[in-house]
């Protein structure tokens, strides 16, 4: 008799199940189909080896935490046994069913991780010949874990501990036992419903009930002029609550009616161009990082709030002034200028007073040619105009006073002319910063009488000056 007290006994269990999940009952409810597959241990002493097995679980959650579930599973087993005639230790594969009811206690402390607890008990079918015990009542408890996927999927596996009642009559001998075995699980939830509960009326009290509350004006709220609730932005929030009573319409909004800020900078997410900008960072009205002077550095980090627009800045956003001629890089037009020269506002060296290079030029009687022995004398003035990028130079050519008065004076401008084609071809200097002019005899400057004297006269110089 003592083998049939687990039934009365379980059952009394069920019972228990249904009445806690009516008492507790609650605007959560859903049910969840479970399928798994797993293993299951026998205690060491036993003649029993387990296997893989399959199975179902149909739940019914009817509280945040509070949950009961029907489970069931099969699978195929072994049974080791000795031949009383052979004295032979024989192996045979028996099919295995397993049924239990649970209440599960769930612990939901992160999002989407859940621990939980279970109690329950159910029955083990053997289906094992030749015995008299097929049936075996168990009680069972363990723990498991839930990780939601999305939000009618989850992953979960567990462990169970189960006591199991075992009539010794399997094993030939008498009395009962109980057997602690092992079953570990996992496997995919699916839930559906999750709907709140609703308390039915009957249809005229509920119209009239209806009719009373909207002829009763509620002091928390504000009304048009037609005893409808006044919101006059149309985001779903009266009037009387709503901080931010011009919302565009369709942009989402909180409970004070005003629309999201999700970084906290001042501006709304809607009109947001920089969604994710850190805390304490000043933004512009468009919610990015404030940067007054256009440089590219924020105000926030910017050490040199006041830079000109145009000029180049280190990582602190102060201007570079690489070669220390005080016009800031991205300003200078000449960022190489050697130290100590005197620069105009654009950053490039100019000349104080205007500079006369005698270029030691002499020229053949009659002849407009320049001779190649004076390239070093004329790149002395090229290497001059590029140190003072914005100069401007006047080739002044002469002759002696051979010939007449308006042949030496077309004489005097083809050898300006020669000399200025020179220094263009063969130093690359601009054209326009280069005048050609011929003086011819007018200005001598040592005595025509002698041949010495003449061919001092027919000489180049160059005047270099500044551009304005």
């Amino acid at each position: 008799m003592k083998k049939y007290i687990t039934y009365p006994l379980f059952f009394g269990y069920i019972f228990q199940i249904f009445l806690i999940s009516h008492v507790f009952g609650s605007d959560n409810q859903k049910l969840v189909i479970s399928p798994f597959a797993g293993g299951y241990l026998f205690e060491g002493q036993q003649v029993f080896g387990g296997n893989t097995i399959y199975g179902l679980n149909l739940g019914y959650q009817f509280s945040k935490n509070w949950a009961v579930r029907l489970g069931g599973a099969t699978g195929e087993f072994q049974h080791a046994y000795l031949d009383d005639q052979s004295f032979v230790e024989n192996i045979d594969d028996f099919d295995v069913k397993l049924g239990y009811l649970d209440l599960m206690f769930h612990i939901p402390i992160f999002n989407r991780f859940t621990p939980y607890l279970f109690l329950g008990g159910g029955d083990l079918f053997l289906d094992l010949e030749n015995k008299d015990q097929n049936h075996f009542p168990f009680l069972k408890y363990g723990a498991g874990t839930k990780i939601q996927l999305t939000n009618t999927i989850s992953l979960w596996g567990e462990c169970a501990h189960k006591i199991v009642q075992e009539d010794q009559e399997i094993v030939d001998r008498s009395g009962t036992e109980y057997r602690n075995n092992l079953m570990y699980v996992g496997g995919l939830s699916f839930s559906f419903g999750n709907r709140p509960r609703r308390v039915r009326q009957p249809a005229e009290q509920q119209k009239s009930y209806q009719k009373s509350i909207a002829k009763i004006p509620r002091k928390d709220i504000l009304y048009d002029i037609n005893g409808n609730p006044w919101d006059s932005d149309g985001d779903g929030v009266n009037e009387q609550k709503d901080l931010c009573a011009a919302t565009p319409k369709g942009v989402p909004v909180g409970p004070n009616g005003c629309p999201f800020d999700e970084d906290n900078d001042g501006v709304f997410d809607y009109e947001d161009q920089c969604k994710n900008t850190d805390r304490y960072v000043t933004v512009d009205k468009y919610g990015c990082p404030k940067d007054s002077d256009g440089d590219g550095v924020y105000d926030m980090e910017d050490q040199c709030q006041d830079t000109p627009k145009t000029a180049v800045v280190d990582l602190k956003g102060c201007p570079v002034d690489n070669d220390k001629d005080g016009v800031y890089d991205g300003m200078d037009q000449c960022p190489e200028t050697e130290p100590g020269m005197q620069v105009d506002e654009k950053g490039c060296p100019q000349l104080t007073e205007s500079v006369t290079f005698s270029l030691n030029i002499t020229f053949k009687s009659n002849s407009a040619e320049v001779d190649p022995q004076y390239f070093e004398e004329l790149k002395k003035l090229a290497d001059t105009m590029n140190k003072y990028p914005k100069s401007r130079v006047v080739i002044e050519a002469h002759t002696d006073n051979t010939g007449s008065n308006m042949a030496n004076l077309k004489l005097s401008q083809k050898r300006a002319n020669s000399v200025r084609s020179f220094v263009i071809n063969y130093f690359d200097i601009e054209p326009y910063r280069i005048e050609a002019v011929g003086f011819g005899e007018e200005k001598p400057i040592a005595d025509n009488r002698t041949p010495s004297g003449r061919r001092q006269n027919r000489r180049a110089i160059a005047i270099l000056s500044n551009h304005q």
